[in-house]
């Protein structure tokens, strides 16, 4: 009769049997690298003398007499902070492909700053446009008669300097800094225009015309003459 068997029905492990203590001997190379094709004292060496250099290309490695920089398609980048950071990289002994690696990073830093700096600032405009559509005394029903206001004035008075300062900066108008915008500014034309504009007109018989008669003048010039009643 078969002896009854336990436990996986496939199983490829080969355990040894107990009792059995055979060791097999450790395979070639290294005990922590996977692969290791050279001489300890060669890897050994590399390291101690290429610690900032790539270890993947051989003619990439040590310190260059002259760094190269090839920044990205439409990307500007200042030679004199470039320049600066070519001695630095020198002192440290970057190798070139470690130079490359960190101007590329900090053009990335760069980016994403500029591009924080935008996005806060748009967000500031918007706010102002609101505040302008919603303020007490420019905003509501009275807003686009006081834009109407301000636009006016604005051309009556203001210069190509000024309108550019009003708009908002492109690559148009990179002087711009979005001020129209502002609910203090819209607030601010419009009360100069509500001082410095034209009275009524007084219109009908309510206007009276000047007495240019002999006798007015003459009682205009010689007040003391006249008669008595």
């Amino acid at each position: 009769m078969a002896e009854e068997q336990t436990g996986d029905v496939i199983d490829d492990t080969q355990t040894p049997p107990p009792g059995d203590d055979a060791k097999q001997d450790p395979p070639p190379g290294g005990a922590d690298d996977i692969i290791d094709s050279g001489d300890d004292d060669d890897a050994k060496a590399k390291t101690d003398d290429d610690l900032l250099s790539d270890d993947e290309a051989s003619d990439d490695e040590g310190v260059p007499d002259q760094y190269t920089f090839e920044p990205p398609e439409g990307v500007a980048i200042d030679e004199a902070v470039l320049e600066e950071f070519k001695g630095i990289a020198k002192e440290i002994g970057l190798s070139q492909k470690g130079f490359d690696r960190l101007v590329e990073m900090d053009l990335k830093r760069s980016q994403a700053a500029t591009e924080k700096a935008v996005e806060g600032w748009n967000e500031r405009v918007n706010g102002w446009r609101e505040g302008a559509r919603t303020d007490g005394d420019i905003g509501g029903e009275n807003f686009d008669a006081s834009v109407k206001t301000a636009n006016r004035l604005v051309k009556q008075f203001g210069d190509d300097g000024l309108r550019a300062l009003l708009r908002s900066p492109s690559e148009q108008n990179p002087e711009g800094l979005a001020i129209g915008n502002n609910p203090a500014f819209l607030r601010f034309v419009n009360r100069i225009a509500a001082v410095i504009s034209d009275p009524d007109p007084v219109e009908g018989d309510d206007r009276q015309a000047p007495d240019t008669s002999f006798s007015a003048k003459a009682a205009k010039m010689y007040p003391s003459m006249q008669s008595k009643k």
